[in-house]
């Protein structure tokens, strides 16, 4: 039988409960959640999958194997001595990518971050180890035209959410003028700050809106200290409270706190509007699994226009603005024009449907582990490229041209 390896994060999830991890997010990091479910639907598919994580996990899939490792790069080597196969493997820095004494597992990169190092890439090209590279939107993939021997051997592959049937869906929802923003909340990835001032002007338009904030600060570390609200740490929930009560928002905002599946789809049920991400000025988003998330319920989607969200809130699906001052004005508009918010989430839930589905999440996964497993010589593992080359130098020529247009100006 061929091995599949992973490593997980228990920091986010050590307390949360696991069992039903197929049916939706139970309220963790969205890597940390991904990962799990793809090591539970390999597992079901007669790949041997080992988990490793610095703690045990609640409600693991009993055919996986579970074991421990205090960090990714240990639970890689355990793995190649106890095994080998295949390593699925979310590296963040050049150190993680010190491969020594690996000889029987070949790893395949999975991409939860954007702005990969140079040296970083290059590492990645020229190791012998890594056999393939996973993107997971086609606007992370083109952030690194600079290395095309990195992208000779990576593809793309976005994650999935459960498809909603449409006999599910309900006009309902239009009734209600809710909002819900779904999201991380606290100072690494800002914006709910903004999102509040936003929300001061909304309500003097539409007076009987109604935002909904899902999320927290531990979403990517449990043990993380915070405030006496429970939602973030100390400093940032007074900032979020104080623009609460400056603007008089009490009766329109409620923090939701970290909400699982079950509670996130009885209140998306009831909403109008999505939001995620609600600024410019936060870490691009590699993937944001919670846009795709709102279009499975066809639910339009305002957010900032970051990173991977260009392909998966493309345009007529919502809004991705391009400034702050933007922000209500879209919320806005789809609150008081029915047919719009109706239309858009309507073209949001067929993209989702056709774009990010289980099937075909599991069926690329698939492909690429095979190709592995039947080639251990890395420069012959052919994977499908979405964008040629030469569009990626192109791009590249473009951005040098328009900074040295810029750098020119400012001497004039």
């Amino acid at each position: 039988m061929n091995h599949v390896g992973f490593f997980v994060n228990s920091d986010v999830c050590f307390d949360t409960d696991l069992t039903n991890v197929l049916d939706g997010n139970p309220g963790i990091g969205g890597t940390e959640y991904t990962t799990i479910v793809l090591a539970t639907l390999l597992s079901n598919r007669r790949y041997s999958v080992h988990l490793y994580s610095k703690e045990p996990l609640v409600g693991i899939n009993n055919n996986i194997i579970k074991s421990t490792a205090s960090n990714k790069l240990e639970a890689l080597r355990v793995f190649d001595h106890e095994c080998g196969g295949i390593f699925i493997y979310s590296p963040i820095s050049i150190n993680e990518l010190r491969f020594h004494n690996i000889s029987r597992t070949k790893v395949i990169n999975w991409f939860h971050l954007n702005n990969l190092e140079y040296n970083f890439c290059k590492e990645l090209a020229t190791s012998n180890i890594v056999a393939a590279n996973i993107f997971l939107t086609e606007d992370q993939y083109r952030r690194y035209y600079f290395s095309p021997k990195l992208l000779k051997k990576s593809t793309i592959i976005g994650h999935f959410v459960n498809h909603v049937p449409e006999k599910q869906l309900s006009d309902e929802r239009l009734k209600n003028n809710n909002v819900t923003f779904v999201g991380y909340v606290g100072k690494k990835k800002a914006g709910v700050d903004e999102l509040l001032l936003a929300w001061s002007k909304v309500v003097k338009k539409v007076p009987d809106a109604r935002l909904y904030i899902c999320g927290g600060s531990r979403t990517y570390n449990k043990k993380e200290e915070i405030g006496i609200h429970g939602i973030t740490e100390k400093e940032y929930e007074e900032t979020l409270f104080s623009i609460v009560e400056k603007h008089g928002l009490n009766n329109s905002v409620t923090f939701q706190g970290n909400v699982g599946f079950i509670e996130k789809n009885e209140l998306f049920k009831q909403t109008k509007v999505g939001i995620v991400v609600p600024t410019t000025k936060s870490l691009p988003e590699t993937f944001c699994l919670s846009a795709v998330d709102f279009g499975s319920y066809a639910i339009p989607c305002v957010s900032g226009d970051l990173g991977g969200l260009k392909d998966t809130l493309p345009k007529k699906c919502g809004f991705r603005i391009k400034n702050k001052n933007q922000l209500s004005k879209r919320i806005i508009k789809l609150l008081i024009n029915d047919n719009l918010n109706k239309q858009f989430g309507a073209n949001y839930y067929h993209y989702v449907n056709n774009n990010y589905s289980q099937v075909l999440f599991l069926d690329k996964w698939i492909h690429i582990i095979n190709l592995v497993f039947n080639d251990n010589i890395v420069k012959k593992v052919v994977l499908f490229k979405p964008v040629a080359c030469i569009k990626c130098y192109s791009k590249f020529l473009f951005r040098v041209a328009k900074r040295l247009l810029r750098q020119g100006t400012n001497h004039i």
